[in-house]
C-alpha cells in the first residue's frame, strides 16, 4: 500500500498560521482579548475583616504583657500586621486575588503570633505568680519554726510516797 502523496504546496499551506481577519472572527477574538485584560487587571477586595482581627490580636497581646514576656513573637506579629496593611494600602494600583490572598495570609500569620504572643505572656504572668506563692509558703513556714515554743519533755508522775 501506498501513502498517499501530498504535494509540497499542500504541506506549505497546512503549516501556516492562520490569518487574523478584520471581519466578524477577527472582532470576537479582539473582545475575549479585550475581556481578558480587564477581567486581570481588575482589584481584588482587601480582606478587612482579616486585617482587623490581627489588629486586635496585636492589641490583646501588647495588654497582656507580651513585651515583656514574648517579645519576639510580639515583633513577628507586628511585623506582619505591618507589611500586610502596607499592600492593602496600595489602592492606586491594581491588586490581584493573588496580592489579596496574600494580606489575608499575611494577617492570619500576625493574628497568630499575636495569640502565641498572648499565650507566652500569660504563661510568664502564672510563672511568675507561683513563685511569689512559693516564697510566701518558705517565709511562713520560717516564721512558723522560729514562732513555736519548745517542746516540752513530758514529765514522768512523781515517784508513789510510801
Amino acid at each position: 500500500m501506498r501513502a498517499p502523496h501530498l504535494s509540497l504546496r499542500a504541506l506549505r499551506l497546512s503549516l501556516r498560521p492562520p490569518r487574523l481577519s478584520t471581519t466578524a472572527g477577527g472582532g470576537a477574538l479582539t473582545c475575549v482579548l479585550a475581556s481578558l485584560l480587564v477581567a486581570c487587571a481588575s482589584t481584588a477586595p482587601v480582606p478587612k475583616d482579616k486585617l482587623a482581627v490581627a489588629e486586635q490580636a496585636v492589641k490583646r497581646a501588647e495588654q497582656a504583657g507580651a513585651a515583656e514576656y514574648a517579645s519576639s513573637e510580639l515583633a513577628t506579629a507586628r511585623e506582619k500586621l505591618t507589611q500586610a496593611k502596607g499592600k492593602a494600602d496600595d489602592e492606586d494600583k491594581g491588586r490581584s486575588a493573588r496580592e489579596a490572598d496574600e494580606i489575608g495570609r499575611l494577617a492570619d500569620q500576625a493574628a497568630v503570633d499575636a495569640r502565641l504572643a498572648e499565650a507566652r505572656a500569660d504563661a510568664g504572668k502564672a510563672d511568675k505568680a507561683v513563685a511569689e506563692l512559693e516564697d510566701s509558703v518558705r517565709a511562713i513556714r520560717e516564721e512558723a519554726g522560729r514562732v513555736q515554743p519548745p517542746v516540752s519533755q513530758p514529765q514522768s508522775p512523781p515517784p508513789p510516797q510510801q
